[in-house]
């Protein structure tokens, strides 16, 4: 689970450090052996935070108008968001995301969860994601960054057809 950092921030157990509100966090940490030190310092400028919920996930959208980070946290598989692009309605603002952050419990990103994301830059997929359904990020053609939890995750994670 994540810990508290600030009343802004959270770090969770793989040290990702999400901002939830506006401030600054400064960050420190030692190497085990005690014999280096690294610290560096984090302003988030946020206008407003909106969150929800969605079935069984809670997202969080944090930063400026211009660009922002949807955290998505839950567990199990996302919900089919598939149905939402013909109404233009989606369960969260999706102008000007330009990072997503799926954490570690959702198992699989549902069909055209994000298609049409044309501002999305950046993805974080958990350790543990099994599936990664069709048309997940279709048209998502700034989408240059995926990171991946670990190396079991990405060779055992199946991809299907133009995500």
């Amino acid at each position: 689970p994540a810990e508290p950092l600030f009343r802004s921030s959270y770090i969770s157990e793989s040290g990702l450090v999400t901002a939830v509100s506006a401030g600054t966090a400064i960050i420190s940490a030692t190497a085990e052996d005690g014999h280096k030190t690294a610290t560096c310092e984090i302003r988030v400028i946020a206008d407003k935070i909106v969150s929800g919920k969605y079935g069984n996930l809670n997202w969080v959208l944090s930063g400026t108008d211009s660009d922002r980070v949807l955290t998505i946290s839950g567990t199990g598989e996302m919900p089919d968001l598939h149905d939402y692009i013909p109404t233009g309605i989606w369960p969260w603002p999706n102008n000007n995301i330009k990072t997503i952050i799926i954490e570690e419990g959702i198992t699989c990103v549902s069909r055209g969860a994000f298609e049409y994301y044309g501002d999305l830059v950046s993805i974080t997929i958990p350790k543990g994601m099994k599936t990664i359904e069709q048309a997940a990020f279709y048209q998502c053609k700034s989408l240059h960054e995926v990171h991946i939890g670990d190396l079991e995750t990405w060779l055992n994670m199946r991809v299907e057809g133009y995500s």
